[in-house]
């Protein structure tokens, strides 16, 4: 029987098979999405998930403190954006947001939130802590991670954790919660909700930037839309299904902001050709991604884009 793990429905779900496709694996895996709230979800979770986030899993490599000139320019403009956000203004940081592709990935996020230097702030899933240590590098002070897919504790020199461990581990509470694309990743939602709005400070905010299956995407691509991401996805969510969530723990949308990128398309594209993402191939001319971009940034507009930022304080 399929029960929906956000609303409980069991009736008129519809099943999919979809093929693992980042690796090229092509292992296939059931996934049913729900007629009430729309959340699309895996049927039974493998035993050995851990096969599907091996060591060159794109979030896991460890950092150094060797950095290019280039990369050195860009934790500076990316620290005036942040400077631009929190302080009101910052003569840099408003010449930086002008050139997006500079911050577009995680740091939009961030930039978005209502928190300050002294924010007590918690990354979940956040891989080997990139995102941390571009904002330690901003001056943020008091910045951990947890993953519970790492090899073992990271502890870099400049203060920096990342723990192994898992969101139930935690007994404090922090005042900006993110999880960047790691949500989809974690059974048992509803818990997962429980447990935020428990480790939530009373004026914090949580920032979840997740794939959304009430999308353009999903609409034309089905099974081949690449954020489906099988079997590591295992919740693709609307939001209906994060607003229930939010609503049965206490907490609420203060706002939602569409971030989807030209990969919806490019991406999709590929797996409709049989191509994963690690063959790397390179089958579209300037012209289309181009065009890609373009349709990614009215869709967003539209807010029919793939992925979306849900900024949620406590009600």
């Amino acid at each position: 029987m399929c029960k929906c793990g956000i609303c409980g429905n069991i009736e008129n779900n519809t099943l999919y098979v979809v093929k693992e496709m980042m690796f090229g694996y092509k292992d296939q895996f059931k996934y049913f999405k729900c007629p009430l709230c729309g959340c699309l979800q895996i049927l039974n979770i493998p035993e050995n998930l851990d096969k599907y986030y091996p060591s060159n899993y794109y979030s896991y490599g460890i950092f150094s403190g060797h950095t290019s000139l280039q990369s050195k320019i860009t934790d500076f403009l990316l620290s005036q954006v942040l400077k631009s956000r929190i302080s009101h203004y910052c003569f840099w940081g408003e010449i930086a947001c002008l050139y997006k592709s500079l911050y577009a990935d995680y740091f939009s996020g961030v930039s978005g939130a209502y928190l300050n230097y002294n924010s007590k702030v918690l990354d979940i899933g956040c891989g080997a802590g990139k995102l941390l240590l571009k904002m330690k590098k901003c001056g943020f002070k008091y910045l951990e991670g947890i993953d519970p897919y790492l090899k073992e504790d990271i502890k870099y020199i400049n203060g920096v954790c990342v723990y192994k461990k898992d969101i139930y581990q935690l007994d404090k509470t922090y005042d900006f919660i993110m999880l960047h694309h790691s949500f989809e990743h974690m059974p048992e939602p509803k818990k997962v909700f429980e447990k935020l709005s428990t480790i939530l400070s009373v004026n914090g905010m949580i920032m979840l930037r997740v794939p959304l299956v009430d999308s353009y995407a999903w609409r034309k691509y089905g099974i081949d839309w690449f954020q489906i991401d099988a079997p590591r996805h295992l919740f693709l969510h609307t939001v209906k299904s994060i607003n229930i969530l939010a609503q049965n723990n206490g907490l609420k949308i203060l706002r939602t902001v569409y971030d989807s990128r030209a990969n919806q398309f490019i991406q999709s594209e590929k797996y409709m050709r049989d191509i994963a993402i690690a063959n790397d191939s390179d089958i579209f001319t300037s012209r289309e991604i181009s065009t890609f971009k373009k349709s990614a940034d009215l869709l967003n507009s539209l807010k029919d884009g793939d992925q979306a930022c849900f900024y949620l304080i406590k009600e």
